[in-house]
């Protein structure tokens, strides 16, 4: 599977491709200053089979070679599938501009003129480095939401399709000769809970994508924590009374922050009600909050069942997201809920963090700025 690049075990690749032996001394000391995996060649027909071997992310090539130019060999690398997309920079004495042309009708993405200065090139080879890295964090996230998208269309099916079949089987239990009232009551209570999930999964999208696209609107005004808490405790009273749940609040009465105020009280009230969910019966929920290095920490925490490691690394993941959650006390719910918590927390320039341990509850630690 594609996953993110870790540059601390996986750093930048660069291929250079240069015959005058104190040039390439002189690349190779300065990407050695810098961190970066170099190889060398010294000719252009030695760039194919150094790039199979090397796979490099970017490729420093000079213009005048012995053998295939500069031109022919981005030509080369631009015919290759394989190849194509990884940046080169051109390191030429050449700087005519009919000659500078011709380097990036070849393909080239950028030239630094020989001699060349360190800091320049160091920057020109950051900055395509850079947009490589972007692109290849939005090439996962695409894949990612694809995968999102496939495991929530089929659970919608699957929701759809256990609707219609308890409706089929209810239209012919009422329609028969042997009704049985309290199986169809049954099947009424799970045709309700059924659609009521679904229905809530659909608003969660609907949520989702107007976050992802910016059509939510965020205004940064100031708040206060307390009374967010205290709404949110009277929303969840009836939750927390079936199963006696305590609910501790350490917050300051007088607690303001400077932010948007529905999506601090959004992501409190999606963590708080994943609290109630797996908390026992006669469960504790703590809540506190405070000021650390002007950002506003507040923490959420529970003695309910917890997660395992799997559990807790696949919770913010697109492509492992879990349409039907059920709680200790078979509550069920749709999903998506810490997917928004995490997309909220982003835009409001926040962070969300999870920590957990089966059988021994869970903490969540969600910190945000003050923004004027």
């Amino acid at each position: 599977m594609y996953t993110k690049r870790d540059l601390k075990t996986n750093p930048f690749r660069i291929l250079i491709v240069e015959d005058d032996p104190m040039i390439t001394q002189s690349l190779e000391r300065l990407l050695s200053e810098k961190n970066y995996v170099f190889r060398s060649v010294q000719s252009g027909e030695e760039v194919m089979d150094a790039f199979d071997e090397f796979l490099p992310d970017l490729i420093l090539l000079d213009i005048i070679m012995l053998d295939l130019s500069g031109y022919d060999v981005c030509r080369m690398l631009r015919n290759s599938e394989k190849a194509r997309s990884v940046p080169v920079i051109f390191i030429t004495s050449r700087n005519k501009p009919r000659e500078i042309v011709e380097g990036f009708n070849a393909g080239a993405v950028d030239y630094v003129t020989k001699p060349f200065h360190p800091k320049e090139l160091l920057a020109r080879i950051g900055t395509h480095l850079e947009l490589l890295r972007i692109r290849e964090e939005l090439k996962l996230m695409n894949i990612m939401k694809t995968k999102f998208f496939s495991i929530i269309t089929n659970d919608i099916k699957e929701t759809f399709t256990g609707i219609t079949d308890v409706a089929h089987f209810l239209q012919n239990e009422l329609t028969g000769s042997s009704f049985n009232k309290d199986e169809s009551i049954k099947l009424i209570k799970h045709l309700l809970e059924e659609s009521e999930d679904l229905d809530e999964l659909l608003d969660n999208l609907i949520e989702w994508e107007s976050i992802e696209i910016g059509k939510t609107v965020f205004i940064n005004e100031t708040a206060n924590l307390k009374e967010i808490i205290k709404e949110l405790e009277k929303h969840f009273s009836s939750e927390m009374l079936e199963k006696n749940i305590q609910l501790n609040i350490n917050v300051d009465d007088n607690y303001s922050f400077i932010n948007d105020k529905n999506a601090v009280s959004n992501i409190i009230k999606r963590v708080l009600s994943n609290a109630i969910k797996y908390s026992l019966i006669n469960g504790k929920i703590y809540i506190k909050a405070a000021k650390v290095n002007s950002q506003n920490k507040v923490i959420i925490k529970d003695e309910g069942i917890g997660m395992d490691p799997d559990s807790l690394n696949q919770l913010f993941r697109y492509d492992t997201p879990s349409a039907k959650t059920v709680g200790t006390q078979s509550e069920t719910g749709a999903g998506l809920g810490l997917i928004i918590c995490k997309t909220l927390s982003e835009k409001i320039q926040g962070a969300i963090k999870i920590e957990s341990k089966k059988s021994f509850g869970t903490t969540v630690t969600f910190n945000f700025p003050d923004l004027e």
